[in-house]
């Protein structure tokens, strides 16, 4: 089996170019953080995202926590990869398995 890379808190162009040459599978992009403080806006990012299309697998970390706002976001950032941090509950996963079918959602178990 393949290890596969994933690296998070993409800042600008130039760094998802370096990163996607090293060969990483997935580059993640933190926003809508509890803190409000993302590395970089969500346009800059959704400008990053669409210049990424067939060379690696742009990913949304975010503590989102209800299942229409995720899937819209997703869908706004055309992106099929979330990471979830935050209490989310199950539920709520199991619904936005059927807001966005074929999400590939990634559920962070440790919150500090």
């Amino acid at each position: 089996m393949k290890d596969v890379i994933q690296i998070a808190g993409i800042i600008d162009q130039d760094e998802a170019r370096m990163l996607v040459a090293e060969g990483v599978d997935y580059l993640g992009f933190p926003l809508r953080l509890r803190d409000g403080r993302e590395d970089l806006s969500e346009i800059e990012a959704k400008r990053i995202i669409s210049s990424l299309r067939s060379y690696a697998s742009p990913v949304i970390i975010t503590y989102l926590d209800n299942a229409e706002e995720i899937g819209g976001f997703c869908r706004y950032m055309g992106v099929t990869n979330v990471q979830l941090h935050g209490p989310i509950t199950t539920s709520e996963i199991e619904k936005l398995n059927k807001v966005f079918p074929g999400l590939f959602i990634i559920k962070s178990l440790i919150d500090l």
